[in-house]
């Protein structure tokens, strides 16, 4: 006799007889045993599912559809977000522009690190599968970074004083203050084109529109 989709025959060992009132066991053994508890299975989807933003706009998605998320994200062009749990208060999220992925928790950015998008998929699936248990993903690197960021700012401060010194030596001081004028003016253009590209943050630091 075949089983219709709903029904299933008695857990009791070396029992074949069907089981009574969806309780897992047939009328005799219903007594013997504990009733199964039956699995919500679109509880169980909900519990399961992974939430992520792409350019503002929300979406959810089966956490063992991790790959086809991955799809979805590389057509972000501002920004996306992944949540890591069901309370949204652990996230990370990448900024297209910047090629820079930030780690948050409770409303504090953890840490952030400068990498590509690639890069920031592995680290993500690391983290969704449990292969990241620490909270800090990156140690020392972001410490690093800065130290490197100062070394950067150092170098760039030099070359403009000795551009300095070279202008004053080969030019008269009105030639001096044009091209110094001039210099500025790229510079507030570059600040400004900078500006426009940064992203606004919502209270608990996520990328918003």
């Amino acid at each position: 006799m075949s089983l219709s989709v709903n029904q299933r025959r008695c857990a009791a060992i070396n029992c074949r007889t069907m089981e009574y009132r969806n309780l897992g066991y047939c009328y005799k053994h219903k007594e013997t045993y504990k009733p199964i508890e039956k699995i919500d299975s679109e509880e169980k989807s909900s519990e399961s599912n992974i939430r992520y933003n792409i350019d503002g706009k929300k979406y959810e998605i089966s956490s063992k559809e991790i790959d086809e998320m991955l799809i979805l994200l590389k057509k972000a062009k501002k920004y996306w977000i992944v949540d890591l749990g069901v309370d949204e208060d652990e996230f990370v999220q990448y900024a297209v522009k910047k090629n820079e992925l930030e780690h948050w928790d409770n409303s504090k950015k953890i840490e952030t690190k400068k990498m590509i998008m690639g890069d920031a998929f592995v680290t993500l699936k690391s983290k969704l599968g449990g292969g990241l248990e620490h909270t800090k993903w990156w140690g020392d690197d972001e410490v690093e970074n800065k130290l490197l960021k100062f070394l950067i700012i150092g170098i760039l401060i030099s070359i403009l004083v000795i551009t300095i010194i070279i202008l004053v030596k080969t030019q008269s001081i009105f030639q001096f203050i044009a091209q110094m004028g001039l210099d500025a003016i790229c510079g507030l253009i570059l600040i400004g084109g900078g500006a426009l590209t940064s992203l606004n943050r919502s209270d608990s630091g996520k990328f918003v529109e």
